[in-house]
């Protein structure tokens, strides 16, 4: 009896870590984590930002400061001469870097520096707007706020450069909600509808508070991300790591 005993626990303490690895494919390690995309997912650990395949191995690592968030499936980043490229999300490099100023991707479009001036990107690198303006904002709402390189005043323009709302401004800013934030000339800052009416703004509404999301399935996990490609982000000790969801 004391041997069929000894057998079972044996048994059970060999069955344990296998099914610990299946269910954490990748431990926890990492400070933050993404999704998978084509087998690739990319992680920060530290000073870091590395792509990982499923198994955990290390594909390609970057500084974590000279990357700029994901957006739209690109991230910019800074290479060391200074210049500014984007990286997909397996980590290699979608648009060479030759600005000297990038920012994220918006509904398919991205604002650059260039040669001292700013236009705008598709996710070719090619420009759909070309490079005439003295600054540029990330496009909101259908609208960037745009400030002319002669008159130095601000505007609004679409993602194929038509100007919406004339260059009339001292100060724009994006549009949230349906208005915009403006200055025309006095230090009082006054409200745009997209037509470049002045408006009473409407009174600000409270955002909820984000809720972490958590899966019944692993109730170690602290929090999860979304699933993909079978595994999925997981945090645990307040660290992130993968647990299989196949």
């Amino acid at each position: 009896m004391k041997h069929k005993i000894a057998s079972l626990l044996l048994v059970v303490v060999s069955i344990a870590p296998v099914a610990a690895q299946k269910k954490w494919p990748i431990k926890p390690t990492y400070d933050a984590a993404s999704t998978f995309t084509n087998g690739v997912a990319h992680v920060t650990l530290r000073d870091s930002l590395l792509f990982i395949d499923k198994t955990g191995k290390v594909l390609r690592g970057y500084l974590k400061n000279d990357v700029g968030p994901f957006s739209d499936g690109l991230a910019a980043i800074r290479m060391p001469d200074t210049k500014y490229g984007y990286l997909d999300l397996t980590g290699q490099l979608a648009i060479k870097p030759r600005f000297a100023y990038a920012h994220d991707f918006v509904e398919g479009v991205a604002t650059v520096v260039e040669k001292n001036l700013m236009g705008l990107i598709d996710k070719t690198g090619t420009y759909v707007i070309p490079l005439k303006y003295f600054s540029l904002l990330d496009l909101s709402e259908g609208l960037i706020a745009a400030q002319s390189a002669t008159t130095k005043k601000w505007g609004y323009i679409d993602k194929t450069g038509k100007t919406v709302i004339p260059h009339q401004f001292n100060q724009g800013n994006p549009f949230e909600g349906g208005y915009a934030t403006v200055y025309d000339g006095s230090s009082t800052p006054k409200t745009i509808d997209k037509t470049g009416k002045f408006v009473i703004p409407p009174p600000a509404s409270g955002k909820p508070s984000p809720q972490l999301k958590t899966d019944p399935r692993f109730p170690g996990a602290q929090e999860v991300g979304e699933a993909s490609e079978g595994l999925m982000p997981a945090k645990r000790n307040g660290k992130w790591g993968y647990v299989s969801v196949e």
